[in-house]
């Protein structure tokens, strides 16, 4: 089960799941307000949580492992740690169980005011892809999803199946790039220390990494 992260759809997969081939029964599905999904009048954490949760039960899997990127790994992260049929997961690049920054908004006025804005979304609302939820509404689960690390910190010390964090070696561009590289060094002691189940590698990538180099991540 592969989840996407903020922003993306279940297409950020596609190179991941060639890397990968048919070693596998891969499932992705689009979160609420992005891809193919429409638009939603919840987007509290609990309700991206609740959403695979149903979809697990709807499919009746069982002996499943999950692959998470971004938000997508702290929903799997949170939904991993409640169960006992999952076998492993995987979070690429977040589900970071440390105090991160808050996200840089300086652009999202701007951006909401550009007279191409409209278009460019419906283009990709054609494609299925991106945001179908508001940039508002993005920013609001951002921030929810920001605020996690508590919880994320005490679902790793929970799990009782096999865990990998993978993150990024390269620094993530903007004023918030140091901040976010400490992160990741923090997230990589902690973790380890907190789960022996749980391992910790370095991928020389930056955060879309399963994008760009989905040999590595595979």
């Amino acid at each position: 089960m592969m989840i996407h992260g903020l922003g993306l759809s279940q297409k950020s997969w596609t190179n991941l799941i060639v890397a990968l081939g048919d070693r596998y029964r891969i499932i992705t599905y689009d979160q609420r307000g992005h891809g193919a999904s429409t638009q939603s009048s919840d987007y509290s954490w609990s309700s991206f949580v609740g959403d695979l949760e149903a979809l697990i039960s709807e499919l009746a899997l069982a002996d499943y492992a999950m692959v998470g990127h971004s938000l997508g790994a702290g929903v799997a992260l949170d939904v991993a740690s409640r169960t006992t049929e999952c076998r492993a997961v995987t979070m690429i690049d977040g589900a970071f169980p440390v105090e991160m920054p808050p996200p840089d908004t300086s652009q999202i006025d701007q951006l909401q005011h550009n007279p191409l804005y409209p278009i460019l979304r419906s283009v990709d609302r054609v494609r299925n892809r991106g945001l179908s939820m508001s940039l508002v509404d993005a920013l609001s689960v951002a921030e929810e999803y920001r605020v996690q690390c508590a919880q994320w910190e005490q679902a790793i010390c929970t799990l009782a199946c096999p865990a990998q964090y993978l993150l990024a070696i390269e620094q993530t561009p903007g004023p918030d790039g140091q901040a976010a590289q400490a992160a990741r060094n923090a997230t990589a002691e902690r973790a380890v220390g907190s789960n022996p189940l749980v391992q910790v590698h370095w991928i020389d990538a930056g955060h879309g990494m399963a994008r760009t180099h989905p040999r590595e991540v595979a």
